[in-house]
């Protein structure tokens, strides 16, 4: 991917950041779940304790998926992945 959308550490983290434009979040590994990704890997998407997260990108966001199978990453940077957030509550 030509700029960055997210970052990997070099283990296992307890929990990762998501970057919007007017928020921050931490989330936890344990609450992520139900990971889904389009066959083309264009669109990705999990549940988590803030609700439902969406990602969409013109590139595939498969290294991303395989980075969430790891649980490898230390922060996503959902500006440029048109990240939104359907909040469960």
């Amino acid at each position: 991917m030509g700029n960055k959308t997210f970052y990997c550490a070099e283990g296992h983290l307890p929990k990762f950041e998501l970057k919007l434009e007017q928020e921050n979040f931490l989330l936890s590994w344990e609450n992520v779940n139900g990971i889904r990704a389009a066959d083309d890997y264009l669109a990705l998407s999990f549940d988590c304790e803030f609700g439902h997260v969406q990602f969409a990108s013109s590139e595939s966001l498969a290294e991303f998926f395989e980075s969430l199978q790891t649980e490898n990453l230390r922060m996503i940077d959902g500006r440029k992945l048109n990240c939104k957030i359907i909040s469960s509550k």
